[in-house]
């Protein structure tokens, strides 16, 4: 965890740690704002995605291989298959 902070730091990003119920009083604030419903839910939904990478994070539940499929991130890009029919119309124009 403390490598992930000092990348942080590096990249000028703020960590911020909050208990949960300091979080809830966050989103509570949010929900009773001003704020269009849109931007509440944006707002809320990401706070709830912070704490649960931070606690996923902490306790070692979550590995690269899984964050990267969980934000549907492909490390290797495949070359597109041809179907016999396109082989088929690539060998009469030869």
């Amino acid at each position: 965890m403390q490598q992930i902070f000092n990348e942080l730091k590096i990249m000028n990003k703020k960590y911020v740690d909050m208990t949960p119920k300091q979080a809830q009083e966050l989103i509570d604030s949010i929900n009773s704002s001003n704020l269009d419903d849109n931007s509440r839910e944006v707002a809320t939904s990401s706070i709830d995605l912070v704490l649960w990478l931070q606690n996923e994070l902490r306790e070692s539940k979550l590995s690269i291989k899984r964050l990267r499929h969980l934000f549907g991130i492909k490390t290797e890009k495949k070359s597109p298959q041809l179907t016999k029919l396109q082989q088929a119309l690539m060998m009469i124009q030869d």
